[in-house]
């Protein structure tokens, strides 16, 4: 077993219904800490008159074991986050812990094959314009107790691409990793959507959050892991995008191990394992 507060970068291979978040109580800045939050979020908000210092979910630590995951959790809030997220904090203020919010990263897949991207807002607070997958922070329950992270992330992917058919019996969690430069937790998802690519080019246009993305792009999967990106070479690729890519190839090279290692009747109990037979290069 694995037990640690967050990872640099931990490749996971865990069905979603295998995944457990557990929230008890909220992390508050004090003191100095407290005082330059009000400072750093003023200004914030001076320069981002729709900001809302919404609530956020903070990860505690995790255990992870073979083919399940467990997180422990808690309450923070936007502007701490805002306050905690540079680099340079922790030097400052040593005795004040980061809010570290979780993300999350999800990969859709399409019925056709199509690992579904988008490119950030040209307006966007982080990396505009960057080629990106779909996502956003975990939001905490009301009431302390166990946290639907899969739920989270499913509203995620409906609210900003109109994608609403996602199945928690089709979606692994396949990495979790810490972004060096925004310093938080991300966890990352791979889903597959019985849509095709033309249905889901319908659906964004009438998506919540649409947007939050200023294009939306579809890539054959093989391409994509190889990293091959075509005709978006030559466009900025997010932290995320990088460590999804890598989680991603990493996921399906060992599922056609491990389906291959399966008998039928087992491989009918176990989640889709994402076309095993493809071969990267």
């Amino acid at each position: 077993m694995v037990s640690q507060r967050f990872a640099e970068e931990h490749y996971l291979f865990v069905p979603a219904s295998s995944v457990r978040c557990l929230q008890s109580g909220a992390f508050q800045l004090k003191g100095e800490a407290k005082a330059e939050q009000e400072k750093i979020w003023s200004e914030f908000a001076a320069k981002r008159p729709p900001a809302f210092d919404g609530q956020l979910l903070r990860l505690k630590s995790f255990a992870a074991e073979e083919h399940s995951l467990t997180l422990l959790v808690e309450r923070t809030t936007f502007s701490a986050y805002i306050t905690t997220r540079a680099p340079e904090f922790i030097n400052a203020f040593p005795k004040s812990g980061r809010a570290d919010p979780l993300g999350l990263t999800v990969l859709v897949v399409s019925r056709d094959g199509k690992l579904v991207l988008t490119q950030r807002s040209l307006s966007a607070e982080q990396n505009p314009g960057a080629i990106y997958f779909i996502g956003g922070y975990a939001e905490p329950s009301k009431i302390d107790g166990d946290v639907d992270l899969f739920g989270e992330a499913a509203r995620e992917v409906k609210e900003e691409v109109g994608i609403d058919d996602l199945d928690l019996d089709r979606t692994w969690v396949i990495g979790l990793a810490y972004d060096p430069v925004y310093c938080h937790p991300e966890l990352f998802f791979l889903a597959q959507s019985e849509l095709s690519e033309q249905e889901i080019v319908e659906k964004s246009a009438s998506a919540v959050d649409r947007q939050e993305a200023h294009n939306l792009y579809f890539a054959p999967l093989e391409l994509a892991l190889s990293q091959k990106s075509g005709n978006l070479s030559d466009l900025p690729k997010t932290w995320s995008y990088d460590r999804g890519v890598n989680f991603a190839k990493r996921h399906i090279e060992a599922a056609g191990d491990q389906g291959a290692a399966l008998d039928r009747s087992q491989q009918e109990r176990m989640p889709d394992l994402f076309v095993p037979n493809i071969h990267l290069r």
